[in-house]
């Protein structure tokens, strides 16, 4: 028994040794990789029929093992049997094995970085009765570039400094968000709220009525139903209850109404009601409710804020010194056609950006689409940004870990008053928590180049005097002290006044 058993094992080896010979006998694949553009390549590949024979044979076998026949007990059936009835199937199955495993081989063998799956119609391509199985897919690749150096770069560090101005302007922001609007009479100022019935016309048609519509005196780039309302938020400057303010506008092409499209039209608005707000005062009721001692206490608090905000800011700023630096010295060509997966990326790549400053991911994703154009731009430089920095991060082998993917996470989810798993589990929902974890990436990249930077830190810009204007009585005193002379008394008094009177001159000519 025991022979048999090694006699069994011993013609296992041989059988595996076989086709391991059997499958390196086997020609290779044909393949040419072919330029047909900025970073796109054709790749035709021609599979030898040798290799085609030897793989159906294989699979044919397996299923005459398997397969249940009408007739014929499991592995007994006839292999003229299976080919007839699993022929055609195990044909269509094995051709698209073989064109996906080929394919894999040849951009692998010729070390192609391709961006994206290159994208096979395999219905159109067929197996041959006999010869080779050829095809082709055109695909783009990253582009090949050189690095400029990266030691020493030139990085000037702005000057940091926090005044007793911007924490009295901080201060007062914070104050405000705890502000009520309330009725005031009289005209409406910059910034207050005015309230009343909106009203959009093209023609004599009235389109669209708001009633009680609550809008901000003063520049806003808020729009209703596709029409921007700039020109009619600042005409309520200065505006009365009861009066009316009215702006012309261009309807957007993507109002809902078709037939209104880009046509020129009247928004209105009557004012029923103006409120301003008002903002409350740092008291000490204020203080102790907010968790503060002192008012010292609580200025240093916001002056150390600010310092920080700055020093991101600074930070921020060198990196960006940077960016220029290597798109503005590498040479890199893009493929002609982005795919919109990678649009996208570049676009999803700033509201992230955005939501990482603590803006609502709503507004965020309005803020970038306002800005197709440019939003566009960047995404090209993004784009080359990318394969800039993870050309460097390989260099230097920089990757990112779990607990720094999850510290960002935890920092967002403060902000938004989530939990850091749920933050998580939404972006990687909406396919952010790669594009965050490249963040990460590129800036450990970027303050990687700061460290060996040749940094010269800026000397803070001192203010400059005010130049104090002439007295604009100055002028018509000259004039007076410059009549003729009555009597000897009034000599002097006309002595002086000729450089008087050229020093008013003067003064006109400047205000003027």
């Amino acid at each position: 028994m025991a022979q048999k058993e090694e006699s069994a094992s011993s013609s296992a080896e041989q059988t595996a040794q076989k086709s391991q010979v059997d499958k390196s006998d086997l020609p290779e694949n044909n393949v040419t990789v072919e330029e047909i553009g900025p970073s796109r390549v054709r790749i035709k590949i021609e599979v030898p029929p040798e290799r085609i024979e030897s793989r159906l044979d294989k699979d044919l076998e397996e299923l005459r093992h398997t397969a249940a026949v009408p007739g014929f007990r499991v592995g007994r059936a006839p292999r003229k049997l299976i080919e007839k009835r699993f022929g055609s199937d195990a044909r269509d199955r094995l051709k698209n094995v073989l064109v996906a495993e080929s394919l894999q081989e040849a951009i692998e063998g010729r070390e192609l970085k391709t961006l994206g799956d290159p994208q096979l119609d395999f219905d159109k391509i067929e197996l041959p009765e006999e010869g080779p199985l050829t095809f082709e897919v055109e695909t783009d690749i990253e582009p090949a570039f050189d690095l400029p150096e990266l030691e020493g770069v030139a990085v000037t560090k702005p000057a940091v400094a926090v005044e007793d101005k911007d924490v009295d302007a901080a201060i007062k922001t914070m104050l405000a968000r705890e502000g009520v609007y309330e009725p005031v009479t009289g005209t409406a100022k910059k910034g207050d709220q005015v309230i009343g019935d909106l009203w959009l016309k093209v023609g004599d048609k009235e389109i669209t009525r708001r009633d009680d519509m609550a809008l901000f005196a003063g520049p806003t780039e808020m729009a209703l139903m596709s029409v921007k309302l700039n020109d009619l938020c600042e005409k309520f400057v200065s505006a009365k209850v009861g009066s009316e303010a009215t702006a012309e506008v261009a309807v957007g092409e993507d109002h809902p109404d078709e037939e209104i499209r880009g046509k020129k039209g009247t928004v209105g608005l009557a004012v029923k009601e103006i409120k301003r707000l008002k903002v409350p005062s740092l008291t000490g009721e204020w203080l102790k409710k907010a968790g503060f001692e002192s008012e010292q206490e609580f200025r240093s608090m916001v002056k150390n804020n600010l310092q920080q905000q700055a020093e991101q800011r600074t930070a921020e700023n060198m990196r960006g010194q940077l960016r220029d630096y290597l798109l503005s010295r590498t040479t890199l060509e893009l493929p002609e056609k982005l795919s919109a997966e990678q649009a996208e990326r570049g676009r999803l790549r700033q509201v992230v950006r955005l939501m990482q400053m603590g803006i609502p991911e709503q507004q965020a994703h309005e803020v970038v689409d306002k800005k197709a154009e440019e939003t566009r731009n960047q995404a090209l430089d993004e784009t080359k940004m990318f394969f800039i920095l993870n050309r460097i991060a390989g260099e230097y082998e920089i990757e990112v870990d779990d607990a720094e993917v999850n510290g960002q996470i935890a920092g967002m989810a403060a902000m938004y008053g989530q939990r850091p798993e749920k933050m998580r589990q939404q972006l990687a929902q909406s396919g952010r928590l790669g594009i965050m974890a490249n963040q990460i990436r590129e800036q450990k990249v970027l303050d990687k180049l700061l460290s060996q930077a040749k940094i010269t830190e800026a000397k803070p810009e001192k203010p400059k005097p005010k130049k104090s204007k002439p007295k604009k009585e100055a002028a018509p005193k000259a004039k007076q002290a410059a009549k003729p002379k009555e009597s000897s008394k009034d000599e002097p008094a006309a002595k002086s006044a000729k450089p008087a009177a050229k020093k008013a001159k003067k003064a006109t000519k400047k205000e003027s």
